[in-house]
């Protein structure tokens, strides 16, 4: 996931307080909802400091989010159980295998595929070759899971045939006018004599209805239709599992208890507590693109459920990313709760996987209470050090980091970071793999240098373990630039972003959503060069891709809209780019929430805008909440709010409110020289700004000293013809101007209006201002007969 041009999705500090959860029949741990903030190797308390919305403040970020670039312009696995005297001793647990995320099967999907499916090698044999040719290790379970996930699965499920043959003979004995049903399972025709058999060898007759019973609901791996007269299929239906809570078995709220006073002690048990959510948006929209097949997708609620029910036969709905993944998984997951013979371990790698599922989806909220039921099984069964507890955390971490709360998944990340180089070692791929997601967390606390200093590690560390082209090394290679963006130094980003991209293209699909971010971050950092028409086109891929793969309201999608909204502002075109910012900020309001940064950041964006067009009560008004909301989620002196405050003063400049302007500039050129240095692209906008606020109060000098530091620093970081060397360029122009010095201020404009002309090209209205400006200075010249040049 990967944010606008303002920066990736901040992260807030926040109020603590503590809140308990009872521990009662009604509410057994397992499943508890909860909420940490950690420490390692502490005992287990009832302490919970929690970070809520309304005190503070994220590829994974999949996009970059547009806000920075508006500044650019004006412990063990296993417990072992003492024996007792009374009996034989009890065995240790058995270790469980490492849980493998769908990433890391992504290499081998294909020879899997094609051993297995293909060639028709038993899974065993499939197991063994894997091993022995690429070295990949998996139990045979979770290759029998994840094939059936990719919808291979060729063998028909006892529940599946059940609904097949009730189905069937409804049709058969109630439904006679209609045609005759064929069922699919996983994307495989059912063969009418394999139903048949399976009828007789369970005693079914022809004759008879099946079951008695009311119907039950309808594995959403199943899928019929009808033949019609012409032999083309007819929709029928396709349903899945009923609904079941995962928060509270017997239906009633989960209260909290009363908590004792904080202990600086943290513990694993009190990440897994309630608390109120900084998450305050809806899980995104379906999905609108071509199906391809027949299918129905189940409408979500972010507090949803882990068995969503699913009307039959009303109106199709079109499918959701990974959208027949989750069901598949949901119905396994039904299933495996529901039989005696299904191991914990079984449960919990179903658990893990639908959390990275509903994260892929961007159902933050909905993630979030599937992983804190797996953290809380985890817990229960291994104690808080073991590998599959810290794996949970890790994944906990993300869904809250997703969701803005950055301070508590700094927490989580660290501890999840701390116990896996305990545990795997300091270069296994996870660690590696949290010593990134730790750095993204700090890099979007504006803590830009340890950012870097992580994502170093990170990707050497994966360039040494995992290869130079493996996607996750590419996706280190995208991280660092990204920070390296972040920090100003454009050309050593740009050069990271295109190795990711062009290694992304190479080992995974063109339209894989990691492929998709690294096309925005490359937009992101080419126009934060002044190199508008490239980045367009690379917004412009990056959003079409998205809104196919992951859908139109999805969180990626949206930051991308805002992306190509920024760029588009930059060229000038800002009715389509009011447009794109519009679309961006009322999706993210429901989908994220009000005061989620990503919000607040097309809420700045929009004020942007708007202010280019001379909208300056509306521009101001958007400008204030985003700068409020930031200071309240992000903290007062983060970049987005620094921005904020600039932008603020520069709409109240234009209504000529020049002392609270000057007081807005001045706060945000001491917070950005303090934050960001004095040479930051955003520290330089900042103090131009300022500059042409001290301008419009007559004090010309004060203006002069600070336009001519930021044309040499623009030269020196940016470059002679960067837009924003050029915008300070013409500011000077108007100081030498206002102190009549006339021949200067020609000279200096000239070489502005060639210049703007050059790189922005003829028809930008930067462009047609300097030149009318121009003109009117050689019209007073020549009516006061004054030589020219």
């Amino acid at each position: 996931m990967y944010s606008a041009s303002r920066g990736v999705p901040a992260w807030e500090p926040v109020d603590l307080t503590q809140i308990g959860v009872p521990f009662t029949a009604e509410h057994p741990p397992f499943t508890q909802q909860t909420h940490e903030t950690l420490g390692l190797n502490a005992p287990f308390d009832s302490t919970l400091p929690m970070q809520h919305q309304s005190d503070s403040a994220t590829t994974m970020s999949l996009v970059p989010h547009p806000h920075e670039q508006h500044n650019a312009e004006p412990a063990g696995d296993v417990q072992n159980v003492s024996a007792t005297p009374m009996g034989p001793p009890l065995q240790p647990r058995k270790k469980k295998a490492p849980t493998l995320r769908a990433n890391a099967w992504l290499p081998y999907k294909s020879h899997i595929l094609d051993l297995h499916i293909t060639q028709g090698l038993p899974l065993q044999e499939v197991q063994q070759r894997m091993k022995d040719e690429r070295g990949f290790t998996a139990e045979l379970r979770q290759y029998r899971m994840r094939i059936s996930q990719w919808g291979k699965d060729k063998n028909v499920k006892p529940q599946e045939m059940k609904a097949i043959v009730r189905k069937r003979q409804h049709r058969k004995l109630i439904e006679k006018d209609k045609g005759e049903l064929v069922f699919e399972v996983r994307g495989n025709q059912v063969e009418p004599r394999k139903i048949e058999r399976w009828m007789k060898s369970h005693d079914v007759p022809e004759s008879f209805l099946y079951p008695n019973s009311p119907a039950a609901p309808t594995p959403s791996a199943v899928y019929c239709h009808t033949i019609s007269d012409r032999g083309s299929p007819a929709l029928l239906s396709s349903v899945h599992s009923p609904a079941a809570s995962i928060l509270s078995p017997a239906g009633g709220p989960l209260t909290a208890q009363n908590s004792p006073a904080f202990s600086p002690a943290l513990s694993v048990s009190s990440i897994v507590r309630v608390q109120s959510s900084v998450f305050t948006g809806h899980s995104p929209a379906l999905t609108y693109r071509p199906l391809s097949g027949v299918y129905f997708a189940s409408p979500d609620s972010t507090l949803s459920g882990l068995y969503d029910h699913v009307d039959i036969e009303t109106v199709p709905l079109r499918q959701r990313y990974r959208q027949r993944d989750e069901e598949n998984l949901r119905d396994q997951l039904f299933g495996a709760e529901s039989s005696f013979e299904t191991s914990p371990n079984d449960t919990s790698d179903m658990l893990s996987e639908l959390g990275h599922i509903l994260l892929e989806q961007g159902r933050y909220k909905a993630a979030e209470e599937v992983i804190r039921r797996l953290v809380e099984g985890h817990r229960s069964q291994s104690g808080d050090d073991n590998i599959n507890t810290l794996q949970a955390l890790y994944l906990l971490g993300q869904a809250l980091a997703f969701e803005g709360l950055y301070v508590n998944a700094e927490r989580l990340y660290r501890r999840s970071l701390e116990g896996r180089e305990k545990v795997l070692g300091l270069e296994h791929p996870d660690t590696l793999a949290s010593v990134s997601d730790l750095g993204l967390v700090l890099e979007e606390q504006g803590k830009y240098i340890e950012a870097e200093v992580l994502h170093q590690r990170a990707l050497e560390g994966s360039e040494k373990v995992l290869g130079l082209e493996h996607p996750d090394t590419l996706c280190s290679v995208r991280c660092l630039g990204s920070v390296l963006e972040r920090q100003g130094k454009y050309q050593e980003a740009e050069a990271m972003h295109r190795r990711a991209l062009e290694g992304l293209e190479k080992v995974v699909e063109l339209e894989h959503p990691d492929t998709l971010c690294s096309v925005g971050c490359l937009g992101s950092v080419l126009e934060r060069q002044g190199k508008y028409q490239e980045a367009e086109a690379m917004h412009r891929r990056a959003l079409e891709g998205l809104e196919k793969v992951v859908g139109l309201e999805h969180p990626d999608t949206l930051c991308s809209v805002g992306c190509l909204g920024s760029v588009l502002e930059k060229q000038g075109k800002y009715q389509e780019a009011e447009a794109m910012h519009r679309r961006a900020l009322e999706a993210e309001e429901k989908v994220v929430g009000l005061e989620h940064p990503n919000t607040l950041t097309s809420v700045y964006c929009l004020g942007s805008v708007l202010e280019k067009q001379g909208e300056y009560i509306r521009a101001e008004e958007m400008l204030r909440r985003a700068m409020k909301g930031e200071e309240k989620v992000l903290g007062l002196e983060h970049p987005n709010t620094l921005i904020s405050v600039s932008g603020l003063g520069l709409v109240l400049e234009k209504q000529g409110e020049y002392k609270e302007a000057e007081s807005m500039h001045q706060r945000a050129v001491q917070g950005c020289r303090k934050i960001l240095g004095l040479k930051h692209p955003t520290t330089l906008v900042s103090v131009n700004r300022l500059a042409l606020v001290l301008q419009n109060q007559g004090r010309l000098v004060e203006a002069e000293d600070l336009e001519v530091q930021v044309i040499e620093s623009s030269k020196a970081v940016l470059g002679n013809e960067h837009p924003n060397t050029l915008t300070a360029m013409k500011d000077l122009a108007v100081t030498f101007k206002l102190q009549g010095r006339n021949q200067e201020a020609l000279l200096l404009m000239v070489r502005c209006c060639e210049s703007r002309w050059r790189v922005i090209g003829a028809h930008h209205p930067d462009t047609k201002s300097s030149l009318e400006m121009l003109d009117k200075w050689y019209m007073e010249h020549s009516k006061s007969g004054m030589m020219l040049l």
